[in-house]
């Protein structure tokens, strides 16, 4: 049984800092909407995911699983079935397939931002069962990696490594974590990340600084458990808003019931205040905010405002609510009944999900009616087709502007550099300028 501890929430001090979230999705295929409903509830910045099981021309299931505004690079395993790494990110990135490895699937992503860079390589290693090669060549293979990419600062190797990290004094273990010391990189999980138990998923850094916490945690979308990483990388201030809320919910019924007698004890044997029935209406009312007021008082909370899909219902809300609380229930007991109404409120909250989504789809097919070009854009853009041109990468909007700026004056003087040291080639092009519009 994994102890209930395994999910710890990030503290509100890391709120502006980078999420990186590491997770073995063993077929993304058939979660897509859950996964993107996941990033954009914990507000992840970075998802490196293995075991995709995606293919070349899964164009429109790289759709389902991007929420808006993010980019999915996805580099499906060649020639067989399953496998396949990818990363998902909101900032600007630049992935990249590492070939030449037999023992496992990788990829390279630079990420920049405003005041640091970092690379995060990606790594599926098949267990040893799958016949693919034995735990020495990956040995072998991993420490070729390691050399490779030593002298790159802030690098981080994340992903599925089939090694049982768990057992300190499996051999296997020892002889991996000393390839790791022998190359000043440090592995940084300690919990369990499958759900047998084991830590077969794993984040190594050669800058163990530049992380501020990590967390495992257990989501339900596959055997596996999602890493969560705060990382030292200041990221774009979030939209946040204070609200006024009551927890009505935490009034005792036995206290409410002494307040209310106590409050309206003398109320009905006030004679007086019975000529007036307007005067009696807001001394009850007044009572009643009283006593509210009391039990139940005002606080606030800062919280941070996240976009939702179109399609999210108040359905899903509730639905959503109601798994948290469960969820709460079976973090503070620890019993296995329930951990089990927890997961079967997930499987309810996803199937909500999905019925929510597919009735969206339905609605957008049914509302472009005859209008042939508008239903040929809106299958284009499910299908993952869209063909909308994007703008170079850059850190920020200023920096994207300077750029074009730079470019387009460095063209006009390129342009006029010949003409100023040569004369003649400047009559030779207005002859030619002229003789053109000559009848």
């Amino acid at each position: 049984m994994i102890s209930n501890n395994a999910t710890i929430e990030a503290s509100s001090e890391h709120d502006n800092k980078l999420k990186l979230a590491v997770w073995n999705a063993r077929s993304i295929r058939n979660k897509c909407t859950q996964f993107s409903d996941y990033v954009t509830d914990q507000a992840l910045d970075i998802v490196s995911i293995t075991e995709t099981w995606l293919h070349l021309d899964d164009d429109s299931v790289i759709a389902l699983c991007k929420p808006e505004g993010y980019t999915f690079n996805s580099f499906p395993r060649e020639g067989r079935r399953g496998g396949g790494v990818g990363i998902l990110s909101r900032l600007p990135m630049r992935s990249s397939k590492i070939g030449g490895f037999i023992s496992f699937e990788a990829c390279e992503t630079v990420i920049r931002c405003p005041f640091k860079s970092f690379c995060i390589i990606t790594i599926y290693r098949p267990p040893t069962s799958s016949g693919i090669s034995t735990t020495s060549q990956f040995f072998d293979e991993f420490s070729t990696l390691l050399e490779q990419y030593s002298l790159i600062d802030n690098l981080l190797i994340t992903g599925d490594f089939n090694l049982h990290i768990d057992k300190s004094d499996n051999p296997q273990t020892i002889h991996f974590l000393d390839i790791l010391d022998s190359t000043n990189f440090v592995q940084l999980i300690n919990s369990p990340t499958h759900r047998l138990g084991h830590i077969l998923d794993l984040i190594v850094t050669n800058n163990p600084s530049v992380i501020l916490s990590t967390s495992v945690h257990q989501n339900n979308l596959s055997d596996h458990f999602v890493l969560q990483v705060d990382v030292d990388v200041s990221k774009s201030s979030v939209l946040k808003k204070e609200i006024i809320f009551r927890s009505f919910k935490d009034i005792k019924l036995d206290v409410l019931k002494t307040s209310l007698l106590s409050a309206f004890s003398t109320f009905f044997n006030n004679g007086s205040t019975a000529a007036n029935v307007n005067s009696v209406v807001c001394n009850y009312n007044l009572r009643l905010r009283m006593l509210r007021d009391k039990l139940a008082p005002e606080k606030k909370k800062t919280i941070t405002i996240r976009s939702k899909s179109q399609w999210y219902t108040d359905d899903c809300r509730d639905a959503k609510r109601r798994r948290r609380r469960l969820e709460r229930m079976w973090l503070k007991s620890g019993k296995n009944a329930d951990h089990m109404n927890y997961k079967q409120q997930c499987s309810v909250y996803y199937d909500i999900l999905d019925a929510a989504r597919t009735s969206y789809i339905h609605t957008q097919i049914k509302e472009c009616g005859s209008d042939q070009r508008r239903l040929f854009k809106l299958t284009n853009k499910l299908l993952g087709r869209c063909d909308d041109e994007e703008l170079p990468s850059a850190v920020s909007d200023k920096e994207l502007a300077q750029d074009f700026n730079t470019f387009f004056c460095e063209k006009v003087q390129n342009l006029r550099q010949p003409l100023l040291h040569s004369p003649s080639s400047l009559a030779t092009s207005l002859q030619i300028v002229v003789s053109q519009h000559e009848y």
